[in-house]
């Protein structure tokens, strides 16, 4: 798979957009091999360690590296982020402590600015954030109203123009939309962080 991709990202770069794009069909068509793939490689991995563990020669600070390791692969299958475990176990008592006020998706979210440092946890959102999420509001909610207006001509051409510029019209509309979808979505960590952060301050001294 890694060969694919690199194949993919070479022949992007070589102009070679037609080679590109079947590569990239089939791997949007092998979406349930490829996930199944890493899924193996993920219980290999753990395998090992457990094999690790038991050998009788592994003791000491190895044998917690790896115990720390294992629980951070499980950790990682469960909630799909790797972390080191103070760094994990302070969100978990960070969440423990919201008592159900805040899901850990919101946790999950908001990682790009989560920093713990001296066995702190804050959340750190500085002007090139606000900023980046300003230009994606205007830019998604822009797009929204291209697909609408881009969706209208479609149907005017429909009856005007023959069904090829129906299709068209269409297909820029609806793929306006997928980017203004995309473009909004990029808000959720900085909203899922804002609501971490209020958590964090009310339970600052709890």
């Amino acid at each position: 798979m890694d060969f694919l991709l690199d194949l993919i990202k070479d022949s992007v770069a070589n102009k070679n957009i037609a080679f590109a794009m079947i590569g990239a069909i089939y791997l949007l068509l092998n979406v349930k091999n490829i996930l199944l793939f890493l899924d193996e490689r993920k219980k290999v991995k753990i395998s090992q360690l457990l094999d690790a563990l038991q050998c009788e020669h592994i003791q000491g600070t190895t044998k917690s590296y790896l115990e720390e390791e294992l629980a951070n692969e499980h950790f990682k299958i469960v909630t799909g982020i790797y972390l080191e475990k103070e760094y994990r176990e302070a969100i978990l008592l960070a969440h423990k402590k919201a008592k159900g006020e805040l899901a850990f998706r919101h946790f999950k979210r908001a990682l790009p600015h989560l920093h713990y440092k001296d066995g702190v946890l804050s959340i750190k959102i500085d002007t090139f954030d606000n900023v980046t999420a300003i230009i994606n509001v205007v830019f998604g909610m822009g797009l929204v109203v291209l697909g609408v207006f881009s969706i209208g001509q479609s149907v005017f051409h429909f009856t005007a123009k023959g069904f090829l510029v129906f299709m068209q019209y269409a297909g820029l509309g609806f793929f306006m939309w997928a980017m203004a979808l995309f473009a909004l979505y990029q808000m959720l960590p900085i909203i899922s962080a804002r609501k971490v952060r209020c958590v964090l301050i009310t339970h600052a001294n709890s």
